[in-house]
């Protein structure tokens, strides 16, 4: 009896691999190489690394060929160390001012000490060394791991740093507020406070991380929400045309080839930004 049923298992087996194989061999995939949609060579806009490299590392067989377009390092000492390095590939110099806690609003002395702080930077690197940096005030606000304080305290400090990079370098690109996602109602307050009290971004950025764990989610994503933005600030006399998606993919997601090649379209848009991805994945 167990013979017969071994028999019948092994039977029914082969059949549905055989029945699988044939499907598969009569089925057609079509593959469309034509002109018809060419958007144009790769701009490798997506290209970038956010605290992923060192002086020496990557290799420069590795890291020259990936034509990196924008590279964000985090707190003023580091940005100085890896800056020639940067622009030895023609990348942007984003430069991440604070990302820790607790917020320069806690006391009246750590409010000098960040303005100090900011102005020290921005002259030394522009009047001193002769540097063009990216200035992101500070990295996900919103976020308590890396900001302490509420988002009024965030708009005081926003507004401080502001004044200071423009102080010490009137023609500075200033990048923020680098929210760890696309909060189109958030977006909207920070940028009213920024147009009232005279300290609008030059380049909007924010980062493509969803509150479900993962980052981009569709290769219309990115194109979608700056064309949101970009249409509620015409009708309120706010003039930003450049964007950044400085982060975009979560850790578990940069062993994904697919999911990554969705992410590098979704960049590649011509209507989208430049974005950089993290040593850890985002």
């Amino acid at each position: 009896m167990k013979k017969n049923k071994f028999t019948v298992a092994t039977a029914l087996t082969a059949f549905l691999i055989g029945f699988t194989a044939t499907a598969l061999a009569n089925e057609t995939v079509t593959v469309d190489l034509g002109t018809g949609n060419k958007k144009g060579y790769m701009t490798h806009r997506a290209s970038g690394f956010h605290g992923g490299i060192t002086d020496t590392l990557p290799g420069d067989d590795l890291y020259i060929p990936m034509k990196a377009r924008l590279i964000r390092n985090s707190n003023y000492s580091t940005c100085v160390k890896l800056y020639e390095r940067t622009k030895r590939v023609g990348a942007i110099a984003q430069c991440n001012l604070r990302s820790s806690k607790p917020p320069p609003t806690s006391s009246d002395e750590a409010m000098q000490e960040w303005k100090s702080y900011v102005y020290n930077s921005v002259y030394d690197a522009v009047h001193v060394r002769g540097w063009d940096f990216q200035w992101d005030i500070w990295n996900e606000p919103g976020n308590p791991e890396f900001f302490g304080g509420t988002w009024p305290d965030f708009y005081k400090t926003w507004k401080a740093g502001y004044d200071q990079i423009k102080r010490a370098d009137p023609g500075a690109d200033v990048v923020g507020p680098s929210m760890a996602m696309f909060d189109f109602e958030r977006l909207k307050e920070f940028l009213n406070y920024c147009k009232d009290n005279h300290c609008l971004p030059t380049v909007l950025s924010w980062h493509e991380l969803n509150p479900g764990g993962q980052g981009i989610t569709h290769v219309n994503q990115v194109k979608d929400h700056i064309n949101q933005i970009k249409s509620w600030m015409t009708g309120n006399g706010i003039a930003i045309d450049r964007f950044s998606v400085n982060e975009w993919a979560e850790k578990w997601e940069v062993a994904n080839p697919g999911k990554l090649v969705m992410c590098l379209t979704a960049l590649e848009d011509p209507a989208s930004a430049r974005s950089c991805l993290d040593r850890s994945g985002s």
